[in-house]
């Protein structure tokens, strides 16, 4: 769990939320520390009420949100990814959405910026926003 993943923990926790992560390079000591149940990311999906995705795009991870695994998740889950736009396959999400409660906060997609005419833009449940954090003050003066 990186850095910001921590942060997005110590913040649920501050809600009453209980955490539970998936990081196949976290130590249980240090999952100790951070208070932070782990779990097989399958097992995570089933359970989680809301999904962050803090994960590097690389090719384990292209589409780690796929078809099946978003068959996995609850059909309330709201998914969160602030990290990569390629970690999640958009096409299926679009279908699945329609049929379930699901909900999403995105500011990352595969192709940016997001096209006008692009499926996403038409879900109900989803909360669309530009990856702008690299543009804030805070992030050019460090």
């Amino acid at each position: 769990m990186g850095r910001i993943g921590s942060h997005v923990a110590q913040l649920a926790r501050a809600f009453g939320m209980h955490v539970v992560g998936h990081d196949p390079y976290l130590s249980p000591e240090r999952a100790a520390e951070l208070q932070l149940k782990l779990l097989p990311l399958d097992q995570l999906l089933g359970q989680a009420d809301v999904v962050t995705l803090h994960v590097a795009h690389t090719e384990q991870t292209h589409h780690l949100i796929n078809a099946e695994r978003l068959k996995l998740m609850k059909p309330t889950a709201v998914l969160v990814n602030t990290a990569r736009g390629e970690l999640v396959d958009e096409r299926p999400w679009q279908t699945r959405s329609r049929k379930t409660h699901r909900r999403a906060a995105i500011d990352v997609f595969a192709v940016e910026p997001l096209p006008a005419d692009a499926p996403l833009r038409k879900l109900e449940r989803v909360i669309l926003t530009p990856h702008l954090a690299a543009s804030t003050a805070r992030r050019r003066s460090a």
